[in-house]
């Protein structure tokens, strides 16, 4: 729970700082969309490489964006994922905050942060980028495929052990206008 509360303030000191740089405000939009991601971590100070592994972790997620001007837009979100590498499955839940550029009508890219709560093996948080490709399929409706790469600056397990997660996020879904 402390995960979110953590989020939930960087969110209010995103808005408080930017609420004031809004000229103009584009429609805001939501995302629904499937997920399949490539994991990996290293054990923090141990110099091992780090990169991904081939363990495949699969959920979806929802975001939520808004203007921030006539150039810029904000993203919230939460992705679930569930990983099973043993057979019993390991829960994540991240919660991404973005600054998103678009590049014309249909390609946007992404970065920003994001805390990430393994739910019962610990939390962690990094930096995030994306790019984004939404071909429109009607007047408020567009296809999304995006892809995201997330590297962990720190995580810690429920044992107080610091680890470094990273990740190549693949997503699916559609966007809708509001």
């Amino acid at each position: 729970m402390t995960t979110f509360r953590n989020y939930l303030a960087l969110v209010g000191i995103f808005l408080a700082v930017t609420a004031g740089a809004s000229i103009h405000i584009p429609a805001s939009k939501v995302s629904l969309f499937v997920s399949a991601a490539d994991l990996g971590s290293s054990a923090a100070g141990a110099g091992g490489t780090l990169g991904l592994s081939g363990q495949m972790a699969y959920g979806g997620g929802l975001t939520y964006g808004f203007g921030l001007g006539s150039h810029l837009e904000g993203e919230i979100g939460v992705i679930g994922t569930v990983h099973s590498p043993s057979g019993t499955p390991t829960y994540f839940v991240e919660w991404p905050l973005l600054i998103r550029v678009p590049l014309g009508n249909v390609f946007s890219i992404g970065a920003g942060a994001y805390a990430l709560d393994t739910v019962d093996t610990g939390w962690g948080g990094g930096a995030e980028g994306s790019l984004r490709l939404s071909l429109p399929m009607g007047a408020k409706v567009s296809l999304l495929i995006e892809g995201r790469y997330r590297y962990g600056l720190v995580a810690v397990s429920p044992s107080g052990s610091q680890f470094h997660d990273v990740a190549f996020t693949t997503m699916l879904g559609v966007t809708i206008k509001l």
